[in-house]
């Protein structure tokens, strides 16, 4: 995969990543391999973020006894924007089995956290202050196992920021993958910096990043 030259197909193929490995943890989960299972999960949702994968991952947890990261990834699963899509009934029998108290209601769990602040912050890093003032730019990472960032490619926004690709390589992105995993990642950031607060980079959702440009 070259960054300077990207195709669509190439973007394609980060969201279809996730997919997989989500297929595979829940093979590995029916089979038995919990330690497999906890991989590909983990790795698959930390990427797409979404109801099937938390929901996933927390049975995982729930068979290891790892009940309280079992009740938190429920509760993340509620709160993924999907759960409006009547995805959600299995999932919340599953919370109120676990905490023997009823679960509030999708839209009680949005109002508690009206802007998903823990997803976003999962994709969320603090950098240090990099140019003064406020400036804004978007880049492409490709990450690799370990993970690392490889390759970082500007797309566009502030010439100030241009030159901020060592900082993104060696910021610590909650990224993950499966044990064993040879893929790449390619991941979409948004850079922002404020006279005030300093620095920070979101990666945005893979679903969301249709462009090239």
């Amino acid at each position: 995969m070259d960054l300077a030259n990207l195709l669509p197909e190439d973007l394609e193929c980060t969201q279809k990543l996730g997919f997989y490995w989500d297929t595979l943890g829940w093979v590995h989960f029916r089979l038995g391999h919990l330690d497999q299972a906890e991989s590909y999960l983990h790795a698959a949702w930390l990427l797409l973020q979404g109801a099937v994968e938390a929901d996933h991952l927390g049975q995982v947890y729930e068979q290891q006894k790892k009940t309280e990261k079992a009740i938190h990834m429920y509760r993340l699963a509620l709160s993924t924007p999907e759960s409006h899509l009547g995805f959600s009934d299995e999932t919340r029998h599953r919370l109120e089995h676990l905490t023997g108290v009823k679960t509030p209601t999708v839209p009680d769990l949005i109002r508690e956290d009206p802007n998903g602040s823990e997803l976003s912050q999962l994709r969320s890093v603090k950098l240090k202050r990099l140019v003064p003032g406020t400036a804004t730019a978007e880049f492409f990472l490709l990450f690799s196992p370990g993970p690392k960032v490889e390759a970082v490619e500007f797309i566009s926004g502030s010439e100030k920021l241009k030159s901020a690709g060592k900082a993104l390589s060696e910021a610590n992105f909650q990224v993950a993958f499966p044990a064993g995993s040879s893929a790449r990642l390619l991941r979409r950031v948004l850079l922002m910096c404020s006279s005030v607060s300093g620095c920070k980079a979101d990666l945005f959702p893979p679903g969301s990043v249709h462009s090239v440009k």
